[in-house]
């Protein structure tokens, strides 16, 4: 494995993993699952960059598409991901209308009010919207009945 300047997070997210589990042998799945797990962080933003990165992770995706100067929602949401991490991915996408196109076309993102959508699988098309106000206790409820499978789908 080649480490860069640019994996200084995962690098120390590695050393503290060894210096907490040093009493544990490992096994090569182990820590590659560990690796899975840690390289992003629990929100990431959606860009060109990133789409390789959110589009084969293992985890559920949780978006919100964000109102360009809603920043409630997206403190909401990142409070949400940290609880979630390593469950659930967060991904966050502002709205702005330079951005139409595929993704919003995808996900029925016709306006400009932020919104939370739970992706199961996006090559079936299973996604749910959370109905009702964005808040904190909201956006965990909707997140824990994502991964309950308790969600209904929504094409």
């Amino acid at each position: 494995m080649i480490l860069s300047a640019s994996n200084g997070r995962f690098i120390h997210a590695l050393s503290v993993f060894c210096f907490i589990f040093s009493d544990v042998s490992f096994t090569i799945s182990v820590i590659d699952d560990f690796i899975s797990l840690n390289k992003i962080p629990p929100m990431i933003t959606y860009s060109r960059e990133t789409t390789p990165l959110i589009l084969n992770s293992p985890l559920k995706l949780l978006w919100l598409f964000a109102a360009v100067h809603d920043s409630e929602a997206k403190s909401i949401f990142q409070e949400t991901a940290r609880a979630f991490k390593g469950k659930l991915l967060f991904v966050y996408s502002q709205i702005y209308p330079k951005l139409k196109g595929q993704i919003f076309d995808y996900f029925g993102v016709t306006c400009y009010t932020s919104r939370v959508i739970a992706v199961a699988s996006i090559r079936k098309r299973k996604k749910y919207v959370l109905n009702g106000e964005l808040t904190l206790s909201n956006v965990k409820s909707f997140a824990l009945d994502f991964l309950g499978d308790k969600l209904r789908n929504q094409k």
